[in-house]
């Protein structure tokens, strides 16, 4: 399997302060891993995913999605969000460690890891910022609700990864 994959798996699944470090020097050009670097590389993604979106911020969000779909006022939601709570669903957001066994390079990336790094940072933040803005205070106001939950545009950091890195193009796209 290709870390490619692996990367786009584990970003959807699904950002701390100091961004995300594959652990890899951020020099070397992405299509140059070994199988060890690119092991580290999956392994740092997982962990970096599962430090920013810890289980209890998952079920949160789960509740408020929940809560969001069947009420209509924010007082409502609150209501059902706080009953969610005591026994969060699972799904529609989860988080899963991706297989890292079996990672490869990818030999038609000639980006540089930092470079990757970089876009992996302002994608998985976006999304952070994208849930943390999920609460009941947007329930019975489709507009909000629709933004909360809209597709994110490719951050700028992204956009040379399409050329650089075409395998990585829906990471780098939006």
């Amino acid at each position: 399997m290709r870390l490619w994959i692996v990367l786009t798996a584990a970003l959807l699944a699904s950002a701390c302060s100091s961004g995300f470090s594959s652990g890899v020097d951020g020099s070397k050009p992405f299509s140059t891993l070994t199988p060890a670097e690119a092991m580290t590389a999956c392994e740092s993604l997982n962990d970096y995913v599962q430090s920013t979106f810890p289980p209890a911020q998952i079920d949160q969000t789960n509740c408020y999605l929940q809560a969001l779909e069947s009420t209509t006022s924010p007082s409502d939601c609150q209501t059902s969000y706080e009953a969610c709570l005591s026994s969060p669903p699972s799904g529609p957001l989860s988080f899963r460690r991706s297989d890292c066994s079996g990672v490869t390079n990818d030999p038609t990336c000639t980006a540089r890891v930092s470079e990757v790094e970089s876009c992996l940072t302002a994608r998985i933040g976006d999304q952070k910022d994208q849930l943390d803005a999920i609460d009941c205070s947007i329930a019975g106001d489709p507009a909000a609700i629709r933004d909360a939950s809209a597709t994110l545009t490719a951050p700028p950091e992204c956009t040379a990864l399409v050329e650089t890195c075409p395998s990585l193009a829906g990471i780098a796209e939006g």
